[in-house]
């Protein structure tokens, strides 16, 4: 790995300690992310190794990094996306979800208010929406602070006072243009909320199975998993 890359990262000599702040970390620890998954340096558990490194980067740095929130179709894009396109941020992104407070706190409400929905988080592709972004799609699910979208490509989460004026329950279709950011405090305490659900919202979930939209891991879920071989490491292979 190259050392230029941790320049401006202050190594913190405590714990709790935060010596550099999300995007900052976010954004390096995304690119030595991009390139690990370029090279593949191992037969198998390539992910499994990165994740732990990153991890393990961010405890030096001061941050808390969990990867549970980040499902595998979207690690899956991300790396496709790095592969691609080095500038491509969408791993930059990903890291940035599994770090920042607010942001692990709003996808943990997606997932529960998806799997009391009836689908399985982990198949799909969740992301936070980031401040600028215009998103549309169908509403899954709506608490006080994050709201889950449904844009047909994957599940967005939403800051819901983003919402506006639209009283938009489960089900209906939304546009939002995303201002502003997650707060930790606020999706913690809603992290247990009985998302707003109707009949409709049930319907969509029942229509999305019936027109064989659902990952083959759970007949509930939205869309289908990438196909894994197209994540193929694109890189040199080491002899």
């Amino acid at each position: 790995m190259n050392s230029s890359y941790l320049t401006g990262l202050s190594v913190s000599t405590k714990p709790g300690a935060i010596h550099s702040n999300v995007e900052q970390f976010s954004a390096v620890a995304g690119r030595v992310m991009s390139e690990l998954n370029f090279v593949h340096p191992f037969r198998e558990g390539n992910g499994r190794v990165q994740e732990a490194f990153i991890a393990t980067l961010g405890q030096k740095y001061g941050h808390d990094v969990d990867f549970s929130v980040i499902t595998k179709p979207r690690m899956l894009a991300a790396s496709i996306a790095g592969a691609d396109d080095p500038a491509n941020p969408a791993m930059r992104h990903l890291v940035e979800d599994a770090t920042d407070r607010g942001r692990v706190a709003a996808l943990r409400t997606a997932f529960e208010h998806l799997r009391q929905q009836g689908a399985e988080p982990l198949a799909q592709d969740v992301r936070t929406a980031r401040p600028g972004e215009q998103i549309t799609g169908v509403l899954v699910a709506t608490d006080t602070h994050s709201s889950s979208v449904n844009t047909g490509k994957g599940i967005i989460v939403v800051p819901t006072q983003d919402l506006g004026r639209q009283k938009a329950a489960a089900g209906d279709d939304v546009t939002v243009t995303v201002k502003s950011g997650f707060s930790a405090a606020a999706a913690d305490r809603t992290a247990q909320e009985k998302p707003a659900t109707s009949q409709r919202a049930a319907s969509y979930w029942s229509g999305q199975v019936q027109k064989g939209q659902g990952a083959r891991s759970s007949p509930a879920g939205v869309m289908k998993e990438p196909d894994a071989s197209a994540a193929k490491p694109r890189g040199p292979k080491l002899r």
